[in-house]
């Protein structure tokens, strides 16, 4: 929104700045002599200049026909690839504007016109991945929840993106309660990307929710080994929540010497949590 009102702004100001130029041109006293053949030709300024530009346009123009010849003559030379070339070439283009559109949209808040510069984009490009992930962004922005799997499954097509689309799977998953499904995309992610630590760090968030507890204490380990974001101290502190909550699971079960093994690897960790303190007590 804001980016088109800018341009409107500046192609107000555009189109005063050459009023005002045409206005003095045409006040101005004098004009321009053009002898050819012994003809002379005059014109005021204001009258030079428009036929300066129509020569510009018409120049660009005559490059564009030449350029299409020189294709044409390629082809019957035995390029057969050429006219197609000149073709895709100006299609290039228009799908990367199409694509800077759409991102600018997104920006901007302006939801539909992202969706609809990112469906173009797709059409007039040969980058697949780098358009299904501009789909499966626009199309969140836009709650298209099907549009947006299909994109995020398009992206698992390809090495470099396979982790975005499992990224969001998995928080498609997850929006529609299925945390099971959610888990098995993340494991699949970590074997793909074992040193990614958001990776690591989305398989352990879902393994605490599924009360996976030892594969919870396996990724925390791993996250010490990574860098993270967080300190070591939080990383101990998160350790000796998920071996209390593996203690306090234990004990319900009966397995009360490794309930106990279990809450004292926590004090250990963390010798001021409470709650594994209260587990060793409770023996």
């Amino acid at each position: 929104m804001i980016f088109s009102a800018l341009k409107g702004f500046f192609v107000l100001i555009f189109v005063g700045i050459l009023g005002l130029l045409a206005g003095y041109l045409n006040d101005t006293p004098g004009g321009v002599n053009l002898v050819f053949y012994s003809e002379e030709f005059r014109f005021s300024f204001l009258s030079a200049t428009f036929f300066l530009l129509i020569i510009i346009v018409a120049i660009l123009i005559l490059i564009k026909i030449l350029n299409f010849l020189s294709a044409v003559l390629s082809f019957f030379r035995g390029d057969e690839t050429a006219i197609k070339r000149f073709f895709e070439k100006s299609k290039e283009r228009r799908g990367l504007k199409a694509f800077s559109n759409s991102l600018i949209a997104l920006e901007e808040g302006e939801n539909d016109k992202a969706f609809s510069e990112a469906k173009k984009a797709e059409k007039l490009l040969r980058f697949p991945q780098m358009t299904a992930l501009l789909g499966a962004r626009a199309t969140r922005a836009n709650g298209l929840i099907s549009s947006e799997k299909e994109y995020n499954k398009k992206l698992l097509k390809y090495p470099e993106t396979q982790i975005v689309g499992l990224r969001g799977l998995i928080n498609s998953s997850l929006e529609d309660g299925d945390i099971d499904t959610a888990l098995a995309l993340a494991e699949k992610a970590k074997k793909l990307n074992p040193k990614n630590a958001g990776v690591t760090e989305t398989l352990f968030n879902l393994q605490c929710k599924n009360q996976d507890w030892e594969g919870a204490h396996k990724s925390v380990s791993e996250m010490f080994r990574q860098k993270q974001s967080l300190t070591g101290e939080e990383l101990r502190r998160r350790e000796s929540v998920v071996l209390t909550a593996a203690a306090k699971e234990n004990q319900l079960n009966g397995l009360t010497e490794k309930s106990l093994s279990l809450a004292r690897q926590a004090v250990k960790k963390t010798p001021e949590f409470i709650p594994a303190i209260v587990v060793c007590l409770n023996k």
